[in-house]
């Protein structure tokens, strides 16, 4: 038996008798193998089921498990072992559907971790963008428009990390979109987050400090890299990801400075085929208070932190923008989202391997 969720890549599938899809039970041990890296983090016990006023005597296992597919990015198939149901006597077809709808139902709609983390994503994006269609963002809170500050920017239709994405070669400009509602900046104290997909080829990069991404504050035709910012760029003396943010200006930056704000992952040997998850996320912006943190997450990972800092930023947030290829980053970007809160640990290794599709999950509106 094999039911397909419709809008996702989950199926649940039964093994019974002789017919085995997988080896779902040990012969020694009568217990699951461990699940496949990937799978669902938490268990969803079912209790035996007898069917039929006359149980046989020997009744046979009928092992649950899920299949929740895999993204173009991954090599294997997630798993996850779902329980045991006992069948007492042969069943008809109709039965067994009815057996298999209950548990997909189940599986869809129970409590758990990884719903928990959904309701939270979809309760606080903001705005969503995945190059489906075009380069103007799928949904959006603000304006959805895609502005660009010169050519060389291509999107494609294809080879991204569902479908589209957008390309900048050798001598783009930016592409960005308007932070008005689609940041939930304030000058009271704010939070956010930001996730996207990116695929560059670090060792090509000819810029001393390419920047993928930067939002941060704008006077004329400038944009500040120093004042007030939030941005992710690259080092290309040691082949590093930074995760940077500035609050307002009062000095030169000195290096205790960059060490203080600045996230750095250095020694990347990534090539321009391969995608990577990134996610950045930050909390209590203007709070008055030394106790502002961002983190950077790569692939579903936490791998730098910065905390109890005084972060304040005065945006004009009519005049903001978030711009990506701020500064000749010649690479892929897809998938971007943009959140109303910061993001725990346990949300980033979700959006790196979401179980829901981000255009179902991520669209709120028309």
């Amino acid at each position: 038996m094999s039911l397909r969720h419709s809008g996702s890549k989950s199926s649940i599938i039964a093994t019974s008798r002789s017919v085995s899809l997988q080896k779902l039970v040990s012969p020694s041990t009568g217990h699951p193998p461990p699940t496949r890296s990937g799978s669902l983090r938490s268990s969803m016990p079912f209790e035996q089921c007898l069917f039929g006023d006359k149980p046989l005597a020997s009744p046979r296992p009928l092992h649950i498990f899920a299949d929740l597919g895999r993204n173009d990015h991954e090599k294997d198939n997630r798993t996850k072992f779902l329980g045991v149901i006992t069948m007492s006597q042969p069943k008809p077809a109709r039965k067994m559907r009815a057996v298999g709808a209950l548990l997909l139902a189940s599986l869809v709609g129970c409590g758990g971790p990884e719903k928990a983390i959904e309701e939270k994503l979809e309760a606080n994006v903001l705005f969503f963008s995945n190059f489906e269609k075009g380069v103007d963002a799928l949904w959006a809170e603000g304006n959805r428009s895609a502005d660009f500050d010169g050519a060389r920017t291509r999107h494609r239709l294809n080879g991204g990390i569902e479908d589209g994405a957008v390309e900048f070669e050798k001598g783009a400009t930016a592409m960005s979109y308007a932070a008005k509602t689609n940041f939930a900046y304030s000058d009271k104290g704010w939070g956010g987050a930001v996730s996207f997909w990116m695929a560059v080829d670090v060792s090509s990069l000819e810029a001393d400090f390419p920047e993928p991404f930067h939002i941060g504050k704008r006077e004329g035709n400038a944009y500040p890299w120093d004042d007030a910012v939030i941005f992710v760029d690259f080092a290309k003396a040691t082949r590093s990801l930074r995760f940077g943010c500035y609050p307002n200006k009062q000095g030169e930056i000195s290096d205790a400075m960059v060490e203080e704000h600045v996230i750095q992952v250095p020694n990347l040997n990534w090539s321009e085929d391969t995608w990577h998850h990134i996610v950045i996320a930050w909390s209590n912006f203007n709070s008055g208070k030394a106790d502002a943190n961002w983190s950077l997450y790569i692939d579903g990972k936490e791998v730098g932190k910065k905390s109890d800092l005084l972060m304040d930023m005065s945006w004009t947030i009519d005049d903001v923008t978030a711009r990506f290829n701020h500064y000749k980053f010649t690479g892929k970007i897809d998938e971007i989202a943009v959140f109303g809160t910061s993001l725990a640990p346990e949300d980033a290794a979700y959006l790196n391997k979401p179980i829901k599709p981000l255009n179902v999950l991520l669209k709120k509106g028309p």
